[in-house]
């Protein structure tokens, strides 16, 4: 949703960058979709999903923003604008954890 108009899809998904950003992200759906392999869970729970991101993004605006050790090779802070992008991603991450918890919550109610 943001690297993919920015950088172009074909640099997204050439080479290594398929796993990363499509193979392995669409088996990981996989794994947890399987109505198998766990109990529903609460949306407190569901809010987990935020952790990898809330640590990565606090890391790469300490080292790009603050620090200026990295460049900002995701262009989160064009502009200078990293105070809008970071709310933003936090709460897509919080609303795609919702999201992907309540389709995981239906299936598995559906598959008993």
């Amino acid at each position: 949703f943001f690297l993919g108009p920015l950088f172009g899809y074909k640099s997204m998904f050439a080479g290594h960058n398929l796993f990363m950003h499509l193979i392995n992200p669409l088996m990981a759906l996989g794994a947890f979709f399987l109505p198998c392999c766990g109990e529903k869970l609460s949306p407190l729970k569901a809010l987990w999903g935020l952790s990898p991101v809330a640590v990565y993004g606090s890391v790469y605006l300490y080292t790009v923003v603050i620090k200026e050790i990295w460049p900002d090779f995701y262009g989160f802070n064009m502009g200078g604008r990293w105070y809008i992008s970071y709310p933003v991603m936090m709460l897509f991450t919080i609303a795609l954890s919702l999201g992907l918890n309540r389709l995981r919550n239906f299936i598995i109610r559906k598959s008993k």
